[in-house]
């Protein structure tokens, strides 16, 4: 998957069943390091890897659709990724 088409290829791609399998709760890929759901993990939570990422697939806007654990696998502590203006 380039990264050109990245949109095209989650919406219709090998990510689409993953996607609306997100709808009946959080969906792990990767090892736990791509997930897809809802509702944001609660802090220490177990099973997310360091660094991994979380796609709020609900998000109100784009400011609250990206997430990272910077906790550890055993308790995790996802926080908001944001990007600065440029």
């Amino acid at each position: 998957m380039s990264g050109g088409n990245i949109c095209f290829e989650l919406q219709f791609g090998e990510f689409s069943e993953l996607l609306n399998a997100a709808n009946a709760g959080p969906t792990k890929m990767l090892g736990g390091f791509l997930n897809i759901g809802n509702t944001v993990p609660s802090d220490a939570a177990a099973g997310y890897p360091k660094g991994a990422l979380f796609i709020h697939k609900d998000a109100t806007d784009q400011s609250d659709a990206l997430y990272c654990n910077i906790g550890t696998i055993t308790s995790c502590n996802f926080n908001l990724v944001t990007v600065a203006a440029g």
